[in-house]
């Protein structure tokens, strides 16, 4: 592996990485350094039930039986600033033959007098994808309950995608349902593979 492009951003649009895919970087601007950087979010985003700390994605392309394929790596971190009831756990991780999912690790953090204190999930079930009381053979999901998810503490979550076929690599979005300090995109590529980006 000799290319690696990242992204960062922490604004608006979506990137679709495509055939040969892609790369850009972009600066972005973290929260602020005060004594308390948890108050400092409260201030910053009073609307928002929770805000990413960090949201990660690292596309790993490699070339296998003659065909281009590629892992995925998500890391993500979510602070959580108000009650958001159970609109947040359990959280839902899809899947398919040409998308498998593995490597789950999810935890809460509770803060406790200013540390936290770990709290690992337990509740972990992989289910079928149902439309219309339809089953799909190859279409699953694993539903993840995250214990402890309250103002002040954080849900940390982990896993890894395996794509059989790029071409059903997702875009990936600058804006989801809470808003982001910090995001980054890095697409890793062996030579001879050629990089390019579509912004929408």
């Amino acid at each position: 592996m000799n290319q690696t492009a990242r992204l960062v951003k922490s604004g608006f649009g979506a990137v679709c990485l495509i055939a040969n895919l892609i790369g850009i970087t972009f600066p972005f601007q973290g929260y602020s350094q005060t004594p308390n950087p948890w108050e400092q979010l409260k201030v910053s985003y009073p609307d928002q039930q929770a805000v990413f700390l960090s949201y990660e994605r690292t596309v790993t392309l490699f070339i296998k039986d003659d065909s281009l394929r590629a892992t995925e790596e998500i890391e993500e971190d979510i602070f959580i600033l108000k009650d958001i009831g159970d609109m947040f756990s359990p959280r839902e991780i899809h899947g398919s033959h040409f998308a498998e999912v593995s490597q789950i690790k999810a935890r809460t953090l509770v803060g406790d007098k200013g540390r936290y204190r770990e709290m690992p999930v337990t509740d972990r079930v992989r289910k079928k994808e149902l439309d219309n009381e339809i089953f799909y053979d190859d279409s699953y999901y694993y539903s993840v309950s995250f214990p402890g998810v309250a103002p002040d503490n954080r849900t940390l979550l982990t896993y890894q995608n395996y794509y059989r076929d790029v071409r059903f690599l997702p875009p990936f979005y600058f804006t989801r349902y809470f808003p982001y300090q910090k995001i980054k995109l890095t697409v890793k590529a062996p030579k001879g593979v050629a990089l390019r980006f579509i912004t929408l």
